[in-house]
């Protein structure tokens, strides 16, 4: 039998390290699944107290501090 679909998801895009508070960048990333998929992605980010993440990757700063941002997919890989 076949295994679980297996997908890489790579950030094509962050325009700057950096979203001062008050103001937002947009993340481009895209999944690639070894079925040849491109399943949606997930956006999260480690603290909501210092940036926002939407579901397009919009990333709006809230506070000074640090905060990961992470795309993934449903079916696994980010």
């Amino acid at each position: 039998p076949a295994g679980p679909t297996r997908c890489t998801v790579a950030l094509d895009r962050f325009p700057n390290d950096v979203v001062v508070a008050g103001t937002s960048r947009r993340a481009v990333a895209r999944a690639e699944c070894d079925d040849g998929s491109a399943p949606p992605l997930r956006w999260t980010v480690s603290d909501t107290s210092v940036a926002t993440v939407d579901a397009a990757g919009t990333v709006v700063g809230r506070a000074t501090g640090r905060a990961l941002l992470v795309a993934e997919t449903a079916v696994g890989g980010g």
